[in-house]
């Protein structure tokens, strides 16, 4: 008799490299911060009542209307009573609110996946790099090969050399696309957190 589900070995969870929960929580909350964002953007200012003549007014009477050249200044309506007047494109309450939510929403979004891609692509290269000079190792140790590690020192000392002025490229480009370097710095940080 054979037991299917009993015999196979489960993977404890240590082995299952996975998201820790804090991390899925601070993505899904840039997530919501971007679509909090995007939907005030499409809340725009309420439209403003018309202000039609009462009375019979005549088109040339009503065309014309008082203002000051101090903002928030009064005006005289036309029925003669003074009153503050809201600027016309002044956007309402919440809309101004929107740029905040996507731009921080977005930036640690991105800085997230960044993090966490360079975090893999380290992780892969160095077993890559691992293996490779196990094997060379082994072939200098058994006389297959001879290694100039003079020369060996010269090219990694230009390459780091290559890879600094890379990285300070790479960082100038980040800074100044991401519109939240806070932001983008927070998430770059749980990016490169393992849990």
């Amino acid at each position: 008799m054979s037991t299917d589900g009993k015999d196979r070995k489960k993977p404890s969870p240590k082995s299952v490299k996975r998201v820790a929960r804090w991390q899925k929580v601070l993505v899904a909350a840039a997530g919501v911060f971007v679509v909090v964002g995007l939907a005030l953007s499409f809340m725009g200012p309420e439209p403003r009542p018309s202000q039609a003549p009462a009375g019979g007014a005549t088109a040339s009477t009503s065309s014309v209307t008082p203002s000051s050249l101090v903002a928030g200044g009064t005006t005289t309506g036309p029925g003669g009573a003074g009153g503050a007047e809201a600027p016309a494109e002044q956007e309402g309450g919440l809309t101004a609110y929107s740029p905040f939510f996507v731009k921080s929403g977005f930036s640690f979004l991105a800085g997230f996946c960044i993090a966490y891609a360079l975090r893999s692509f380290v992780k892969l290269s160095i077993v890559a790099l691992g293996l490779m000079l196990m094997v060379a190792f082994a072939l200098v140790y058994f006389d297959i090969i001879t290694v100039d590690w003079a020369k060996i020192d010269g090219h990694f000392q230009s390459l780091a050399a290559g890879l600094k002025d890379e990285l300070e490229s790479m960082h100038a480009f980040v800074t100044g696309s991401l519109p939240s370097a806070s932001a983008a710095g927070v998430g770059l940080f749980t990016g490169a957190r393992r849990k």
